[in-house]
């Protein structure tokens, strides 16, 4: 019995240190709605090309003062009541590298801001560059953010 409760033990503790390491990178967005309902679904990762969307857990990174940026997260992957979920316990924020230059005609000019117009009202085709206030939406406030940008380069 001794033997068997020691074997027990020793599966127990070999399962918990090949817990595998997961890694994700994307945008932070704090979860409206999940089938989960539990802790696993407070976060998630709106993944870039070639990485996987999933949840996200505060581990040893808070998450909430990240809400919204490009990010780069791992961790070990854990389960929870319904999904799994990444437990961070480390957390990069991307340099994304935008410039408001979106005609790419190498001026910052009222052209950038047709584009910007165009792509909130018309074809719907925005990048993640085009969020200058990082709130989450493409929406007139960023169009004040380009024109303040305008004015101060001119």
């Amino acid at each position: 019995m001794k033997y068997l409760f020691i074997l027990l033990i020793s599966i127990f503790f070999c399962s918990l240190s090949a817990q595998e390491r997961l890694s994700t990178q994307g945008i932070l967005h704090l979860t409206e709605f999940s089938f989960c309902m539990d802790s696993c679904d407070q976060f998630y990762i709106e993944p870039d090309a070639g990485f996987e969307p999933g949840f996200v857990v505060d581990g040893g990174v808070w998450l909430l003062p990240y809400v919204g940026q490009h990010i780069f997260v791992s961790g070990t992957g854990i389960w929870c009541v319904e999904c799994g979920a990444i437990l961070v316990d480390e957390l990069t924020v991307l340099d994304t590298a935008c410039d408001q230059d979106f005609n790419d005609d190498g001026n910052i000019d009222v052209l950038d801001i047709v584009a910007l117009v165009s792509c909130i009202f018309v074809t719907g085709n925005c990048t993640d560059c085009m969020d200058f206030n990082t709130d989450g939406f493409i929406d007139i406030l960023d169009i004040i953010s380009i024109i303040s940008i305008i004015i101060s380069v001119e």
